[in-house]
């Protein structure tokens, strides 16, 4: 159905790919047809040439080249008893032949756009006609992708370099993950103190490295490509402290395949790619001449569906990797790499929620939404603001406790009473009445909003030095609170001593 499978982790993590998809077959007129037999099958290509002085001294050139098939699949349609001589008559119409298969986690992932090597898979469609016909031949390439998961620990781990340059400089340079998808820009901090007086800070350039390795059995050759550099002149001097240098600089990762190729190691090193970032600092000395600090930061390169990403192509127009009709994943709600924890750019701010999304919540999990609940000791809750009601007799006959503290004084008792509030939890009259012994707790969700009148229930006629723990206990939660649009005062309502 697609023509980009997203497999999630490395070889031995992900849990594979369910594919499935439908062979059409579009007649004019009638025609006869012996078989149609569809294949789909990945290999793996290597070659390269190196050049061998003899003991004569002449250069000969040596071909290693190596081709093996990881993977393949075939399904037979009209295949009628397994007689491949017997010609089967279509009749002109639109036909569909179903097929799936189950794409296993170790596969090796496609790799495009090296000069020495490739991984590529694809869907061979062919169909069989008399003798005296050609046979129909029909091809599709299929990009298997490989992916971090979301647990991966190169997302959470941070690179950086620290070191010192004796009586001249120190430095610091870092970047937020190891883990970089390619297509993305990579922020970059660098902080360095001078040890110099007078060192005056000059251009940055940096350059993204890409190291090949190749394998053919006893053979082995390496290479080093340049994949993209960039030049950044140094920050005015109006932004640079007196006593320490710190920046911040991005470089972009380019978005072609045909350019970049991501980290891999494929069949035990047949093929490997890493990659490096390289710095190059220039330093003005206070002599006149200029110093150049180097260094180099690993990084790993990975394929992510949440950013567009390009392949090589036949045609003139480059070929999206990634798009709503093409891409496949194990998870098709979950499918891109969570951002890192510095990367925090989707984070959605509880204060830009309208506060219409305080009364419903499209989540089903009542422990992650922000819908106002009911909580154990708390009163913010309920369908609505302000409707407030009693669901009947549900009072029980008080009981009281009493404690001693550690200067044997005797404290208050406290009674437990059951029913139902009549009131709200922003007024002074409800926090008042707490102090009689007689009042109802509400079962039914309520809270409060400034056009309500609360009414107030009977106290009882003589007042005692008793407290209703349950009432001293449902306060409303810090989220309502805040909210509130009526602050209470200092004085509205004071628990009593321990004496």
């Amino acid at each position: 159905d697609r023509d980009v499978v997203v497999l999630r982790g490395s070889p031995t993590e992900s849990a594979g790919y369910h594919l499935n998809g439908r062979l059409r077959l579009v007649t004019s007129e009638s025609c006869s047809v012996r078989r149609i037999t569809l294949r789909m099958y990945g290999t793996v290509r290597i070659n390269w040439s190196e050049s061998l002085l003899s003991a004569k001294g002449i250069a000969n050139s040596k071909l290693a080249k190596f081709e093996s098939v990881v993977f393949e699949k075939e399904w037979s349609f009209l295949d009628w008893a397994n007689s491949k001589n017997v010609l089967h008559t279509l009749s002109a119409g639109s036909y569909e032949y179903p097929f799936d298969t189950i794409i296993p986690g170790s596969i090796p992932e496609s790799v495009e756009g090296l000069e020495s090597a490739i991984v590529i898979y694809k869907m061979k469609a062919t169909i069989e006609r008399g003798r005296f016909s050609n046979n129909i031949v029909r091809k599709k390439v299929i990009h298997i992708v490989r992916t971090l998961a979301p647990d991966s620990i190169e997302l959470l781990e941070t690179v950086s370099i620290d070191n010192t340059w004796p009586d001249k400089i120190e430095y610091s340079i870092s970047i937020p993950s190891k883990a970089v998808p390619i297509g993305s820009a990579v922020p970059i901090n660098i902080n360095m103190l001078p040890l110099l007086k007078g060192l005056k800070l000059g251009s940055i350039m940096i350059t993204l490295k890409e190291y090949e390795h190749f394998k053919c059995g006893e053979l082995c050759t390496s290479n080093i490509k340049t994949v993209a550099h960039s030049s950044n002149p140094p920050p005015p001097e109006s932004e640079l402290g007196d006593d320490s240098w710190s920046f911040k600089l991005m470089f972009q990762i380019p978005t072609s395949l045909a350019k970049v190729v991501q980290d891999c190691d494929i069949k035990q090193g047949l093929i490997r790619i890493r990659h490096k970032l390289k710095f190059a600092i220039s330093l003005h000395n206070p002599d006149g001449h200029v110093s150049e600090l180097r260094a180099s930061l690993p990084i790993a390169l990975f394929i992510s569906p949440n950013i567009p990403v390009t392949v090589p192509s036949t045609s003139t127009v480059p070929e999206h990797l990634f798009s709503p009709v093409n891409c496949a994943t194990g998870d098709d709600i979950h499918t891109s790499v969570p951002p890192a924890y510095a990367e925090h750019i989707y984070d959605r701010l509880w204060e830009d929620i309208p506060n219409s999304h305080l009364l419903e919540t499209p989540m089903a999990s009542g422990a992650n939404t922000p819908s106002l609940r009911s909580r154990r000791n708390s009163n913010d809750a309920g369908e609505h603001f302000g409707s407030i009601g009693s669901v009947g007799s549900m009072a029980r006959e008080p009981h009281s406790r009493t404690s001693r503290s550690t200067s044997g004084a005797t404290t208050p008792r406290f009674g437990y009473h059951h029913g139902s509030i009549v009131g709200s939890l922003h007024d002074d009259a409800f926090f008042n009445s707490v102090d009689h012994s007689h009042f109802s707790l509400a079962h039914t969700p309520c809270l409060y909003t400034p056009a309500m009148s609360p009414s107030l229930g009977s106290p009882a006629a003589d007042s005692q030095d008793e407290y209703d723990l349950d009432a001293l206990s449902r306060v409303p939660s810090y989220t309502t609170a805040v909210r509130s649009q009526q602050p209470l005062s200092d004085d509205a309502f004071t628990v009593p001593d321990y004496d």
